[in-house]
């Protein structure tokens, strides 16, 4: 995705030779693999009704809710990451910070929303409790019945 979005990728890593490479792309192609054999068998589960997913609910409902909490989950990780790369914004000086937030509000304003230690504590375990009662009802609704 780097290469796509004309901003040169900066790593620590040293290049990769060959066997590493081969290695690397391995790793990519099984994981790819495991995830869609994954998501093969759970989606055919939920549309034909093996799932354990509560009575009267159809199948298509179920893939549907299955989506949205995964794609929820992703959100409040995604936002983790986000508040703690806000909190760690160490510029040289106030003005370099504030003409640096003056471009991005909305970073501006989640700093804002998140400023002092309890906020970003109760931030986080509200999104801990939120991320773990979504994981016990996706489990619910991916449990394959046989």
């Amino acid at each position: 995705f780097g290469k796509y979005s004309g901003k040169p990728v900066e790593s620590s890593e040293p290049p990769r030779n060959a066997l590493r490479s081969v290695f690397h792309w391995t790793r990519v192609f099984l994981s790819v693999l495991i995830l869609g054999f994954s998501l093969a068998v759970t989606l055919s589960a939920l549309f034909r009704g093996h799932s354990g997913m509560w009575e009267g609910v159809p199948p298509v409902v179920s893939v549907v809710i299955f989506i949205l909490l995964l794609c929820f989950v992703g959100c409040m990780e995604g936002l983790q990451i986000a508040a703690f790369a806000l909190r760690n914004i160490k510029l040289d000086s106030e003005e370099e910070a504030a003409s640096e937030l003056a471009h991005r509000p909305m970073a501006r304003s989640n700093l804002e929303l998140l400023e002092g230690q309890s906020r970003l504590r109760s931030f986080l375990i509200g999104r801990q409790i939120c991320v773990a009662c979504c994981i016990f009802v996706a489990a619910k609704v991916t449990t394959v019945q046989i």
